[in-house]
Formats: structure tokens, sequence, C-alpha cells
């Protein structure tokens, strides 16, 4: 469904145009704090940090955080989620705040691992204990759509935890997974 929807999107000028719409009033300016201190210095420097941090945001430099609002979203639409994994950095004076984002596809999540690992049950490549809560998921190394330099593609995955994931989906249904 995933591959039907992408290749409707980039095929039918008028669904493309759709799409950027729907996205486009959907994260509107996005996602901006305000803070309510008494303190207009304080005030003042939380947001020259903010600021700061939103373009060092992607951990592959390539948009803001305000444009990965909107590939968040564009990935909702096109392949029903998106995986947003925390990259905690080394304190440095490289960036104002030890965090970026990394987003990536749906596809780096496995839909057909499922197994028994630990005591806990993988479910379509997400790992869960015993109360149903999400401990890992396992994620492709590699996206598995793209071959580049090998001519097969790496299978391996690698398990990341839950905490340092974000999965943005649409839940329909008590207890779904994806």
């Amino acid at each position: 469904l995933r591959s039907r929807s992408r290749e409707l999107i980039r095929n039918n000028p008028l669904i493309d145009g759709g799409t950027d719409s729907y996205i486009a009033n959907l994260i509107g300016s996005g996602i901006t704090p305000r803070w309510q201190l008494e303190d207009k210095g304080l005030k003042q420097d939380i947001q020259q940090l903010w600021a700061d941090w939103t373009l060092q945001a992607d951990l592959y430099g390539v948009v803001d955080f305000y444009g990965l609002q909107s590939l968040i979203a564009s990935g909702m639409i096109k392949a029903g989620e998106r995986l947003s994994r925390f990259n905690y950095l080394a304190m440095s004076l490289l960036y104002a705040v030890p965090l970026q984002l990394q987003l990536l596809e749906a596809d780096h999540l496995d839909h057909q691992y499922n197994t028994i690992l630990n005591g806990n049950q993988v479910r379509m490549g997400i790992e869960i204990n015993g109360l149903g809560q999400r401990v890992a998921y396992h994620l492709f190394k590699e996206h598995p759509g793209e071959l580049y330099l090998t001519q097969s593609f790496n299978i391996d995955r690698i398990p990341v935890p839950a905490k340092e994931i974000t999965h943005v989906f649409r839940p329909l249904r008590a207890g779904q997974m994806r």
C-alpha cells in the first residue's frame, strides 16, 4: 500500500498538489513555543537558543525544525507513518542544544519481522514487553529501497530503544502497532 500511495502521489499532479496543500494547512507555521516568564532577559535567551536549535535540528542538515515537521506530516500521508530518532550529541560549542532529530521512513521498520526476544514479542519490527509497552524498534541499518554501491541489501537490523524513537501514525484502534 505504501508503494502504491507513493506512486500515485508522484505521478498524479492533482494528488501531489492536494497533498502539498493539506500538509501546508496541517502544519501552518509549525510548533513554536511561547514562554511565560517574568524575566525578560531569560525569556530572550531561551528564545534565541530555540531559534539557534531549529536551524541545527535535522541530523542530515537539509531542513530546519519546521521542515522536519512538514516531512513528518508528509510521511503520515504518503506512507501512513514516520519514525523520528533522537540523536543525543556530546556537549560541544558547535551545537546550540546537544540534540538532533533523524527522520526515518517507515521502510526502515521491517513489517515482516515477528519473533520472541528476551521474553518479549516482536510484532512487525516493534518489540513489546508483557504489558504491551514498546521496548525497542528493530530498524534496518540501511533503507531497503536504496542499493548504493552494493549488489544486495544489507538485512542487518539494529534494536533501538523505544525511548529514542517517536513513532508517528494515526491509531485507529486500541493496541494498534503501526
